[in-house]
């Protein structure tokens, strides 16, 4: 079965985890927080298990590993693919290798205030110690500190609020523009290890086509390919392509090269030519435009093709409930802006990016539900601070929540 976080994995009494030694040894440590009463073996193959307990592929080969047990008709509730987001600074995998053994679990992690501010220092841009030697959080990172510009937009902002459609996004809606950083610190914790960025709220049996926009170091690629169905088509769009995929990422692409294509083109609001900066990490982002000169110095000015989403998607094609997935950093305004004619001609469940720009926030939500009609809206963050926003947008005819909902307001 597809796992999409630690707490996907059901339980059981022992797991053999199955992946390359420094992936596997950390997921043991995990599942030992997590599962303390389970017993947990590791192997780097499948051909090395002893075949005791419920086997974990962790590993960069597990799609090939997956398959060879299908094809062995090894029962499917025996194994569990958790494919690792590696590279994500945001994801519970990152997060958790230097702060395992600081963390408890009860329901859900725990830590001290005091280890998390520590990690926090140890990023100049996150946090530092004042002239006291108080902590102090870095205030862009927040929107807690800008409550002046909450409240010149709160008309749209509860406008927005009033159409998310459970009380779960409500509560991550407010809390990430009004509450302050330990509110955020509390929030991202609890969803360590039960949750990954774009990957909630998708109906994925349902998704044979997707646009994934925006690549980077495609961290979401193994997930995304575990999670869909065997012929699904993913058309990954980025103007610098696959060109900085992490070796983990690349060997899945490489397996699934016939279902996971790469397009090197910008989206944009037009057809023909784009320019924007790179930056050093690799990341082609409108967003540096805004940024301090000193930064910007260090972030060379590019030019691409780009298209539209319509544009692309009658040169590609795509297929009704299929996924859009936008990390533009920042140019998701002018892609969102052309891609009408998609939203309805095949009704495609979203996953948007929307924490770029504070402004964001509410000014894409808003644009986004209004045009789309008879759809569910679902909204959470996914890091420690106001950034990793995503809005959900599901057509209510698919939506397993609202489904759920339905029986379980008529069984009431």
């Amino acid at each position: 079965m597809h796992a999409a976080a630690p707490l996907d994995i059901p339980f059981h009494p022992a797991y053999t985890i199955v992946g390359e030694i420094e992936i596997s040894a950390h997921l043991s440590k995990i599942l030992k927080l997590i599962h303390p009463t389970s017993y947990i073996s590791t192997c780097e193959t499948i051909a090395g298990a002893c075949g005791a307990g419920h086997l974990v592929l962790c590993g960069s080969n597990w799609a090939a590993e997956r398959d060879a047990l299908v094809r062995a008709r090894q029962a499917r509730d025996t194994f569990s693919e958790l494919t690792i987001p590696i590279g994500d600074p945001w994801s519970y995998w990152e997060f958790s290798k230097p702060n395992i053994d600081k963390m408890k679990f009860e329901n859900e992690v725990q830590m001290d205030v005091v280890d998390f501010e520590r990690y926090l220092l140890h990023d100049v841009h996150r946090a530092k110690l004042d002239e006291d030697g108080n902590f102090k959080p870095t205030e862009s990172c927040y929107m807690h500190f800008h409550q002046d510009t909450i409240k010149g937009n709160a008309t749209t902002i509860r406008e927005v609020a009033d159409r998310l459609s459970d009380e779960r996004s409500l509560q991550a809606y407010l809390k990430v523009l009004m509450s302050p950083p330990e509110v955020s610190w509390t929030h991202y914790l609890a969803q360590t290890f039960r949750s990954q960025q774009y990957f909630d709220y998708i109906n994925y049996d349902a998704c044979k086509a997707v646009l994934n926009g925006g690549i980077w170091l495609g961290f979401e690629l193994p997930t995304l390919m575990s999670a869909l169905p065997d012929d699904a088509i993913v058309h990954n769009v980025d103007p610098l392509g696959f060109d900085h995929l992490t070796p983990y990422a690349r060997r899945t692409v490489e397996y699934f090269k016939d279902r996971c294509l790469e397009h090197r083109v910008a989206l944009d609001d037009h057809n023909g030519k784009t320019s924007f900066p790179v930056m050093p990490d690799g990341q082609a982002s409108p967003q540096v435009a805004a940024m301090d000169i000193d930064i910007r110095k260090n972030c060379p000015e590019q030019e691409f093709d780009c298209t539209t989403v319509d544009d692309f998607i009658v040169e590609h094609g795509f297929e009704t409930h299929g996924l859009i997935k936008f990390d533009l950093e920042g140019g998701e305004v002018k892609a969102l802006s052309k891609m009408r004619g998609t939203v309805d001609t095949y009704r495609p469940q979203m996953a948007i990016s929307i924490y770029h720009y504070m402004n964001h926030y509410w000014d894409l939500p808003s644009v986004i539900m209004d045009h789309c009609t008879d759809y569910n809206f679902y909204m959470d963050y996914y890091s420690w601070e106001r950034f990793e926003g995503i809005l959900y947008c599901i057509p209510k005819e698919i939506d397993k929540r609202s489904s759920f909902q339905a029986v379980e307001s008529a069984s009431t």
